[in-house]
């Protein structure tokens, strides 16, 4: 790999205060990439979301193979100064951008992921050297966007030739605001790999008892999921606050915080280890391969999303797809998922949530989750598994 360096009598290096960061080396760097050989087709976006590398595999062992471009650039010592430290990662991320494509034997398609406001320059840049820009919005990137920044999407959107969503709330929200992408417009799903693993876990015999075993949590109790990602947006904060002074001994609470804001999963470990009561609260910290977290959906009795906004989640289709129960907020656009109404109850007031946890309540509700979860889970396979989705991923990128 290439590595860009500031030179060390650059301009830039008067504007930082050098002498406060003795640690931090006396550079700007950032790390090249080089596209495969032969590939016509490629995606722009984080490697570090599942979505776009499981994607990028899938679309390759079926045959279309997909190099990823990770365009965005973080200059960590550069933080304390934000909009500098932004220009910087535009500049380094444009130039970078122009270097890969310019590698690039046959440019086909290229496929932005998520609609942050780096559409602005990406879009053009990639219209220049590609014969389809295709960009998708997951669902937080347009339903929690700073609108001041909405003329940077605009603007970018007007390169964009095929536009698709997760889920046809986070679509009719786009179209409205950037009409520009309403021209051929529709919905794509992420396959979701973790039903084979549940699948798998179930042809060996793992029950529910046996996943929390396996786990290290308590096979007697109901597990309780509280959100799945320490973002700000999923207030898991405020669930830890509802049931720190439950007295439902029955339940047993864990608040995944392996993805998200650093700062959130600090808060969310110093608060768990504060609270007092019957109940416990674990943080789940340590990154899960698919088998084990297969195994944590399979042990999961209840996952609660208290989050301002969201897609077609896919943690809340697994779960019920394991065989699990979900308490969602009434404003989040889970209408049209399979078991809406028998495995997804939902709620107005944060208030309401701990009387769907009351004994009866509960109960009643777990026969329904029993009776209705063959169907439901033969839903969510035709609608958001790998089997299901992979020819309209296929036909996007090759059409």
């Amino acid at each position: 790999m290439d590595i860009w360096i500031l030179p060390r009598k650059s301009s830039l290096r008067g504007l930082l205060p050098l002498d406060r960061y003795p640690s931090l080396p006396n550079l700007v760097a950032t790390t090249m990439q080089h596209p495969p050989v032969d590939c016509q087709y490629f995606f722009f976006g984080s490697k570090k979301s599942v979505f776009v590398t499981r994607t990028a595999e899938k679309l390759t062992a079926s045959g279309t193979p997909i190099g990823i471009c990770d365009f965005q650039q973080s200059i960590h010592f550069l933080k304390p100064f934000r909009v500098f430290s932004k220009i910087v990662e535009i500049f380094l991320g444009a130039k970078n951008t122009l270097i890969y494509i310019s590698k690039i034997k046959k440019a086909e398609t290229a496929v932005i992921h998520s609609l942050s406001p780096h559409l602005f320059w990406l879009a053009p840049i990639l219209k220049i050297r590609f014969r389809k820009v295709v960009a998708i919005a997951y669902g937080s990137d347009i339903l929690r966007r700073k609108k001041a920044l909405d003329p940077l999407l605009y603007f970018g959107a007007f390169f964009v030739d095929v536009f698709r969503a997760t889920n046809t709330n986070v679509h009719d929200v786009a179209i409205t605001n950037f009409p520009r992408l309403n021209k051929n417009s529709g919905i794509i799903r992420f396959g979701l790999s973790i039903f084979d693993e549940i699948d798998r876990a179930k042809i060996k015999g793992i029950s529910e008892k046996e996943a929390r075993l396996r786990l290290g949590l308590d096979p007697e109790k109901e597990i309780i999921s509280l959100g799945y990602s320490a973002t700000p947006g999923q207030r898991q904060i405020e669930l830890i606050d509802l049931f720190s002074n439950i007295k439902n001994s029955n339940l047993s609470f864990i608040i995944p915080v392996q993805y998200g804001d650093e700062e959130v999963k600090k808060a969310i470990i110093s608060l768990s280890k504060k609270t007092s009561g019957s109940v416990s609260f674990t943080p789940i910290t340590d990154f899960y391969n698919e088998e084990k977290m297969a195994l944590l959906r399979l042990a999961t009795s209840v996952l609660i999303n208290h989050s301002i906004s969201d897609a077609f989640s896919g943690s809340v289709q697994e779960t019920i797809y394991a065989g699990g129960g979900a308490i969602a907020g009434a404003w989040l656009p889970y209408k049209n998922m399979p078991g809406y109404g028998s495995a997804i109850l939902t709620y107005e007031n944060l208030n309401e949530i701990p009387a769907l946890l009351s004994s009866q309540e509960y109960a009643n509700w777990k026969v329904r989750i029993k009776n209705t979860a063959q169907a439901n889970q033969a839903a969510l396979h035709q609608a958001s598994s790998w089997d299901a989705v992979l020819k309209d991923w296929q036909q996007l990128i090759t059409s």
